[in-house]
C-alpha cells in the first residue's frame, strides 16, 4: 500500500512538472527586444520619422538643452543607417518652421512633414519637403484652409498619395482626413476624402498591404478603444471599416460573443504609442493609459486579433517614434514622467526572449 502512494505521489509530481514546463513555454511571448546605438541629438519627445530604404530620418519634438528646464521646439534632423547601427546628422527644417507632435509620411523617395505646434498650445498646416539627395527641404503645399490648424495627428502613405487626419487645435478634436498628392517641381494638392467617425487626438497608425489601421488616442478626454481600417481603393474618398475594440470586454459597443470569447481577452488602449508594421503584421508599443506603458501587442488582419508580445525593454515611455526597417521594428526618443529620452530599441520579432 505505501508502494502504491509512493508511485502516485511520483506520477502526481511528474505531471505537475510537465504542466509547469508547458506553462512556462506558453508564457514566452513572441519577439525580442534589443537596444542598438542611442539617438545622437538632444533628448526628445514628439518628434517624427520617416522612412525611405534601409534609412530612417527622425526629427524635431520637444527638449530642453544644458541645465536649461525650459521647453524649446527643435529642427534638427538625423538619419539612421540599420545597416551599420549608426546616426548622422542631416539638414535641419528652416529656420522658424520648429515644431512637436507633428506628422510625417515619405513617398517616391521624399520626406514630408507637417502640422504640429511651434508654440505648444496653436496647431499649424504648413507642410515641408525633404530631398535626400540634395539634403534640403522646401516649402510644398499647406493642408487646405478648410481643414484646421492642428497637432497629435496621424499620417501615412499608400500608394504615392500621403494622408493626414485626426489630431487637436488645443480646443477642438478632429475626425478629418485629406489626401496628398505630390508634384516634382510643384506644391502639389490636397482633396479631402473620408473621415474616421471617431474625432481622437494622439492616435496610433500602422499600414498592412495598403491598408491603414488607426485606433486609440484620446477622444472627449478619454481612452478611446475604437480601432479602424481605411482602404483608399474602396471608393474615390476611400472607406473606413470598424474593427473589434482594443478593449472587447468593456466596449458596449462589442457584442457578447465576442466578450465572451478568450481570444478577445485584452485591453490595448492607450494614448501617444508607437506603432509600426513588419512581415504583415502591426505592432504597437508603448505610450500612456494613466501612466507610461511597456507592453507591445501584435495585429493579425487576418483574424482581426492582437497577441502580446515581448514587453518593451526600455524604459516605459510615451510620445516616442516608431519605425520599421526591413524585418524589424525600432523605437527612439520619448518621454516618462518629466525626463527626455535618447535611447533606440529594435524589435525582432523572429527571436524570443525567454529570460
Amino acid at each position: 500500500m505505501n508502494n502504491r502512494l509512493s508511485w502516485g505521489v511520483l506520477c502526481l509530481l511528474i505531471l505537475s512538472l510537465v504542466s509547469a514546463c508547458k506553462k512556462d513555454e506558453d508564457d514566452v511571448l513572441l519577439g525580442d527586444w534589443i537596444r542598438v546605438a542611442d539617438f545622437e541629438g538632444y533628448a526628445r519627445n514628439g518628434a517624427v520619422n520617416f522612412v525611405m530604404g534601409d534609412t530612417a530620418y527622425v526629427g524635431t519634438g520637444n527638449t530642453n538643452t544644458g541645465a536649461s528646464t525650459k521647453v524649446t521646439r527643435v529642427g534638427d534632423f538625423w538619419k539612421y543607417d540599420a545597416k551599420s547601427n549608426n546616426w548622422y546628422p542631416m539638414a535641419s527644417v528652416p529656420a522658424g518652421k520648429e515644431r512637436a507632435f507633428a506628422v510625417a509620411f515619405s513617398i517616391g523617395g521624399r520626406g514630408y512633414i507637417g502640422t504640429g505646434t511651434a508654440d505648444g498650445v496653436t496647431g499649424t498646416r504648413d507642410f515641408l519637403e525633404y530631398n535626400p539627395t540634395t539634403n534640403s527641404w522646401r516649402e510644398v503645399a499647406p493642408l487646405p484652409d478648410a481643414a484646421a490648424a492642428r497637432y497629435g495627428a496621424v499620417a501615412f502613405a499608400i500608394n504615392g498619395k500621403g494622408y493626414v487626419g485626426c489630431g487637436t487645435d488645443g480646443n477642438n478634436d478632429y475626425n478629418d482626413f485629406w489626401e496628398y498628392t505630390p508634384a516634382a517641381n510643384g506644391p502639389g494638392a490636397w482633396r479631402k476624402v473620408a473621415s474616421i467617425n471617431t474625432k481622437r487626438q494622439f492616435p496610433f497608425v500602422f499600414v498592412i498591404n495598403n491598408k491603414a489601421y488607426v485606433g486609440g488616442g484620446y477622444n472627449n478626454a478619454s481612452g478611446d478603444r475604437s480601432f479602424y481600417a481605411f482602404d483608399p481603393a474602396n471608393g474615390g474618398n476611400g472607406t473606413w471599416t470598424r474593427l473589434h475594440s482594443l478593449n472587447p470586454d468593456g466596449d458596449p459597443e462589442e457584442t457578447d460573443d465576442i466578450k465572451n470569447n478568450d481570444d478577445y481577452n485584452y485591453n490595448i488602449t492607450r494614448q501617444k504609442a508607437a506603432a509600426f508594421a513588419i512581415g504583415g503584421y502591426g505592432y504597437v508599443t508603448t505610450g500612456n493609459s494613466g501612466a507610461a506603458l511597456n507592453t507591445t501587442w501584435q495585429y493579425n488582419p487576418s483574424s482581426d486579433i492582437w497577441e502580446q508580445a515581448d514587453t518593451f525593454e526600455g524604459t516605459s515611455r510615451q510620445e516616442a517614434v516608431g519605425f520599421a526597417i526591413g524585418d524589424h521594428g525600432y523605437v527612439a526618443t520619448g518621454s516618462t514622467g518629466a525626463s527626455r529620452l535618447d535611447d533606440t530599441w529594435m524589435f525582432d520579432p523572429n527571436a524570443s526572449d525567454d529570460d
